[in-house]
């Protein structure tokens, strides 16, 4: 009897190594594989961001004959500081266009590294993410396009063409992000990418300059009709008892087409701080 008590508590200890062995095979390669996979996600929404940047920019920096244009590295580099980049990395139109001049301006938002990649240490996990590459390739063209199908047609074809909007062709841009190799020894993948592209009309309503939006913006705008002398005389004297409502508080057709978050334009010390971080 005692010695089948020993050999049943012997095969009990066995059970249960046997189960903390299966479940660390288990758990470990699952817990790493979340972890990736997370971060993998994470760069798949930047890729998104980045092309909608992208195809932004270069409607609204066209090149050619209006004098002003940014290649494919420099939306690369700019989609590296500005969409991969820290979350408190501040814009700075004369240094994001090029490759980054310190390793702290280098870091990317802590979510894109991860420790269990093929290379050993906490890396990028965007594919030589590194301060002499972007991580991200950016192809930019455009697309020929004409008034045929529902821009065609009668309504929308008086509202195109009461907007001016220029329906030449679209700018299209593509946006890749190859993936560094997890561990092999966890994950068996390799050589995973991810790739997005964004179209916008070119020159439409998303206008090639700040007084083309602004002015394009107030004629569809109706309160733009409420800004003129009466209606702010009349706005002042009612503001007597209701400041809220003075003609400099509610102010009818602005547009402000500067608007970026603070935190984005400046850092939080000093006099350059502006007025809306104070």
């Amino acid at each position: 009897m005692r010695k089948s008590y020993q050999l049943s508590r012997k095969a009990q200890g066995q059970s249960l190594v046997g189960f903390l062995v299966a479940t660390i095979f288990v758990l470990v390669p699952a817990f790493i594989g979340v972890s990736y996979l997370a971060k993998a996600g994470e760069l798949r929404h930047k890729t998104y961001e980045a092309a909608r940047y992208s195809a932004w920019e270069k409607v609204a920096w066209p090149g050619g004959g209006s004098g002003h244009s940014k290649s494919d590295q420099q939306l690369a580099w700019e989609s590296r500081y500005r969409v991969m980049g820290k979350p408190d990395h501040v814009f700075n139109s004369r240094t994001d266009h090029q490759a980054p001049g310190s390793a702290d301006q280098a870091k990317l938002d802590p979510m894109l590294y991860s420790a269990y990649l093929k290379k050993p240490g906490y890396n990028t996990v965007a594919k030589g993410a590194n301060t002499s590459s972007t991580g991200a390739a950016v192809t930019s063209s455009t697309l020929k396009a004409d008034l045929g199908g529902i821009l065609g047609s009668g309504g929308m074809r008086l509202v195109v063409q009461g907007l001016d909007l220029d329906t030449t062709g679209y700018r299209k841009a593509a946006v890749a992000m190859p993936l560094e190799d997890p561990d092999q020894d966890w994950i068996p993948a390799s050589n995973l990418s991810m790739k997005h592209h964004y179209v916008l009309l070119d020159n439409a309503w998303n206008a090639a300059s700040p007084v083309q939006a602004k002015s394009r913006v107030k004629n569809i705008v109706p309160t733009d009709l409420l800004d003129n002398g009466v209606i702010r005389t009349g706005l002042n004297l009612v503001g007597f008892l209701f400041p809220e409502i003075r003609s400099d508080n509610l102010e009818f057709g602005k547009v402000d087409v500067e608007v970026a978050p603070c935190q984005r334009l400046s850092t939080y010390s000093g006099s350059t701080t502006p007025s809306a971080c104070r």
